[in-house]
């Protein structure tokens, strides 16, 4: 799995993995990718809602008792394992800073990027001719003028011919 192109730019976590399933802390959310379908499909969770997962992993790993099968005890300790590296994911995101929270939305209600917008769909413009020939432009009061004069460019260039030069051709005979 690659991180998506949305996370490029973005800061992020380590990627870490539970069977087919990634996840990794990103700007504040966690996004969960599912492998299984073949194709990534990503979910972004708050890390709250991470958090909540990983108790539910965590309750259903405890369940598995001391004498049940060799593979079932090893099941449970993956799951465990998952449960704490969502919850260090969470934690993570949390340190990144929860745009679910107040104070992070009003850090960057205060730090974001102020530009200036201009509208011109109320504002009339003059008309300005085209002009009659090729290579002529209109200035804003409506005079035209020859831009290849005033600048003294040739538009084209005739085409120069190549000098001819015959070489004898030998022949042994």
């Amino acid at each position: 799995m690659s991180k998506p192109a949305w996370s490029v730019t973005a800061r992020t976590g380590p990627v870490r993995r539970h069977k087919r399933q990634a996840f990794f802390a990103c700007e504040g959310l966690v996004a969960l990718c599912d492998e299984r379908s073949g194709e990534e499909d990503y979910t972004v969770l708050l890390p709250s809602e991470c958090v909540e997962r990983a108790n539910a992993l965590d309750e259903f790993a405890r369940k598995v008792k001391a004498g049940d099968s060799k593979w079932q005890r090893e099941e449970a300790r993956v799951m465990r394992k998952a449960a704490q590296d969502l919850e260090t994911t969470a934690k993570e995101a949390r340190h990144m800073g929860d745009p679910s929270d107040p104070a992070v939305q009003a850090y960057w209600a205060k730090h974001r990027d102020r530009k200036s917008k201009v509208s011109f769909s109320q504002a009339t413009l003059p008309d300005v001719s085209l002009g009659k020939f090729t290579g002529r432009t209109a200035d804003v009061d409506g005079k035209a003028h020859n831009v290849a004069a005033d600048v003294h460019l040739k538009l084209r260039r005739p085409a120069r011919r190549k000098p001819r030069t015959t070489k004898g051709i030998i022949l042994d005979i």
